[in-house]
């Protein structure tokens, strides 16, 4: 947020734009309107589905579950990356094919690998932490989750648009 703005802080991250505050709620993904839910971002894991659009898609149609995974050959890196300051760190768990875990090096639990993820707000050496089974992959519409990044420093601040008839256009955080 820049100086001088208004807003209320309601969370933590370091890559503006990037993430949620804890608490949003996002949509899980079903094909059946009927069966559509709600869950907390931070309860989000990997292998579910959840609606989204691509930037600049505005139709209102969800993509479809395209994301294919063979849960025996994919597995659960989970990374720590500390940041230089030492005033915080991102923990990052994502869902990768074995092939993509060899063309990257992905090197034994307690080993680093290099991370270069800048609009994740990750650069430098991570640890991996564990590798773990591939999770059970949920079916349905929405896009899968494949990757989550958790930052333990920043600001989030809630902002609030309100148009000039009073009602609220957009609620969110950045």
């Amino acid at each position: 947020m820049k100086k001088g703005g208004k807003g209320k802080k309601v969370g933590a991250c370091t890559a503006a734009g990037n993430c949620f505050a804890a608490g949003t709620m996002v949509w899980l993904g079903s094909c059946d309107t009927d069966g559509r839910s709600q869950q907390r971002i931070e309860q989000v894991r990997l292998g579910q589905r959840v609606l989204t659009w691509l930037a600049g898609e505005s139709s209102g149609e969800h993509a479809a579950a395209d994301t294919g995974i063979d849960p025996a050959s994919w597995r659960v890196v989970h990374l720590r990356w500390d940041y230089p300051d030492g005033g915080g760190s991102v923990e990052a768990e994502l869902l990768r094919s074995a092939d993509w875990m060899i063309a990257h090096s992905v090197p034994p639990v307690g080993q680093t690998i290099r991370l270069d993820l800048p609009e994740m707000g990750a650069e430098g050496n991570a640890i991996v932490t564990a590798i773990e089974a591939c999770p059970e992959i949920a079916p349905g519409c929405g896009r899968l989750v494949v990757s989550r990044f958790r930052h333990s420093q920043g600001e989030v601040y809630e902002l609030r648009l309100v148009g000039s008839d009073g009602i609220s256009r957009f609620r969110g955080a950045s």
